[in-house]
């Protein structure tokens, strides 16, 4: 009963980052539509949440690598509160975030843009510094590979597909 106890209360205090996706569920797909309920952007994002218990700040998600390879990785990615600013020169903050016991915050990775009469459809990464150094990626499935770590020291890597 001891050791049953004691297992408890470790893994209540040991900080456990997890990075979450799954493909075209609310919140990680966010769609946007015009006021004639035409789609005009959707964003495709990712969780990361911290186990119950103990927080961490400093949270940083980075892209590592993806399939098929997209050059300019590794990318700080923005998370999705830090909003644009106001002066066109990227995300506000440094693209680090918070993340309170058992809660999921979550970070943007592709935005889509959908042709219309002045130009062709867009797929972009959002990095930390605004839609990236490629804005434009080709239109394919991709399986990209994350890493996210905060103050704490520890890092973890989860490897996802984007269709």
């Amino acid at each position: 009963m001891w050791k049953e106890q004691r297992d408890k209360v470790v893994e209540y205090e040991e900080l456990r980052l997890q990075i979450l996706f799954k493909s075209g569920v609310e919140p990680f797909v966010r769609d946007k539509h015009d006021t004639n309920g035409k789609l005009v952007e959707r964003l495709w994002r990712v969780g990361v949440s911290a186990s119950k218990g103990m927080s961490t700040d400093f949270v940083s998600l980075q892209l590592l690598e993806s399939e098929p390879q997209i050059s300019d990785l590794p990318q700080i990615l923005h998370p999705m509160r830090s909003g644009f600013s106001e002066t066109g020169t990227g995300w506000k903050g440094d693209g680090t975030f918070s993340v309170k016991p058992g809660y999921t915050e979550y970070i943007d990775v592709l935005r889509y843009i959908p042709g219309n009469n002045q130009g062709a459809a867009q797929l972009g990464i959002v990095y930390q510094d605004g839609i990236g150094k490629k804005p434009h990626i080709p239109l394919r499935s991709y399986s990209f590979t994350f890493q996210a770590g905060g103050a704490t020291g520890q890092f973890i890597t989860s490897r996802f597909k984007f269709d």
